[in-house]
């Protein structure tokens, strides 16, 4: 016999309710569950609480849990006919030589702007060298040598000092063309570093040579220059002669006149 309301062919005068009149405004009585069927139904799965304004939220870990992505189809080989591959290569071919040539129209005009640059030098180069061979490297001449400008004045002032850089290496240069003379210079040839850092004697194109130049500042009103001096550096630097050079000092037989070997100051 039926005993929940909701099931067809209910009695609610049956033995499973108690009659409840007046409950029901169409004149129905309510029905109200015996204790057995209330017990069925505080037994089965009730909704959850509605979650109140400040509680914590509660994630299930089942529910944030990435979902299977499919992976994507491969794609099918592209088959491609002897025309076409013919064609292909051909355009590759094509892109390679023309990046090929530009390579080497690159590479000529850096040749060509390099032997541009190494004739300006080597022309720099010889205007400087004249101009120095010309020069007077007196005061009141200009760089050619060939014209006196300024006041006139019989006396010879020279355009040209003395430097001492720290490790006691000397030079004399001129103020106006700029030519530095050393103490190795002769009136014939000058030593000097090339690339590779090794002394080299060439030809000197000014014909004065240390002595000479050393003349010349002692006929200047310009005063030497030096650096700082560290005497430790050069031990024997005080020995050096007017012109620069340096000398050992030795002990002379006054009897003979002779210098005595091994023995030096």
């Amino acid at each position: 016999m039926p005993t929940s309301p909701f099931d067809s062919n209910f009695d609610p005068k049956g033995e499973g309710a108690t009659q409840n009149p007046g409950a029901s405004q169409d004149g129905t009585p309510k029905v109200i569950p015996t204790k057995s069927h209330a017990a069925s139904v505080q037994g089965s799965t009730s909704a959850p609480p509605l979650r109140k304004q400040g509680d914590p939220v509660k994630v299930v870990k089942e529910e944030v849990e990435a979902l299977p992505v499919a992976p994507a189809p491969a794609a099918a080989p592209v088959a491609l006919s002897a025309d076409a591959i013919s064609t292909l290569l051909g355009y590759l071919i094509a892109k390679e030589g023309r990046v090929a040539q530009k390579d080497q129209e690159d590479l000529d005009r850096l040749k060509h702007i390099q032997a541009q640059r190494n004739r300006n030098a080597a022309e720099q180069d010889s205007k400087t060298l004249l101009k120095q061979a010309r020069c007077k490297h007196l005061k009141g001449h200009n760089r050619a040598g060939n014209k006196r400008v300024g006041p006139k004045t019989q006396n010879t002032d020279y355009a040209v000092y003395q430097h001492r850089f720290i490790a006691f290496i000397t030079y004399i240069r001129c103020r106006i063309c700029g030519m530095k003379w050393f103490p190795e210079d002769t009136t014939t040839t000058l030593t000097r570093l090339d690339k590779h850092n090794v002394l080299r004697k060439i030809s000197n194109h000014t014909a004065i040579g240390w002595r000479e130049a050393y003349n010349m500042v002692e006929q200047s009103t310009d005063t030497a220059s030096a650096s700082e001096s560290i005497p430790n550096i050069a031990p024997n630097a005080t020995n050096i002669d007017k012109y620069g050079k340096q000398f050992e000092t030795r002990l002379v037989d006054q009897e003979t006149g002779e210098m005595v070997e091994g023995v030096t100051i």
